[in-house]
């Protein structure tokens, strides 16, 4: 599901829909998971937010925790591993690849396993995506990430900033 490759990635709207960091922390954490969830996983978002640190996980993956600019809550978006997106159709692995490149090209390579302080604003287009147990202060307490990302614009990253 995090790459879109389940066999429910086709239901996922590629339209986004604006809306910001604290109406998806606000949003209700589903009783249980497993298999794509209706409505929020089905649907990518595109927020406004200000970064704050990032880091590579051992699968590859580069978390990033953003923050709402009005609000100052934060929550969790992730960029898969393109190892791992090689089953997904080609127009999605082309966004997750351009997304995850425009990263890395704004703020350099994340470090392995230890976060990186980055800062400013930028714009985050993802899938809506319910991590369980995620856990860590910087995620949101219903679990809500984008995940994966499909879409990162910024202007300038600062190092070393919140």
């Amino acid at each position: 599901m995090k790459t879109l490759t389940d066999a429910a990635a086709k239901s996922v709207s590629l339209s986004p829909k604006t809306t910001s960091v604290a109406a998806l922390r606000a949003l209700r954490a589903p009783q249980r998971l497993g298999g794509r969830i209706p409505g929020v996983e089905t649907t990518t978002y595109r927020i406004q937010a200000r970064l704050v640190a990032m880091r590579l996980e051992g699968d590859g993956d580069v978390y990033l925790t953003v923050v709402d600019p009005k609000t100052h809550e934060t929550m969790v978006v992730e960029f898969p591993a393109v190892a791992c997106i090689r089953e997904a159709s080609a127009q999605v692995r082309q966004l997750m690849r351009n997304a995850r490149a425009a990263l890395i090209a704004a703020c350099g390579e994340p470090d392995p396993g230890s976060f990186t302080r980055v800062g400013g604003p930028a714009t985050i287009t993802g899938v809506g995506f319910f991590e369980p147990s995620e856990g860590g202060s910087d995620a949101a307490p219903n679990g809500i990430e984008l995940h994966p990302v499909l879409g990162f614009r910024m202007t300038e990253c600062s190092l070393g900033a919140g």
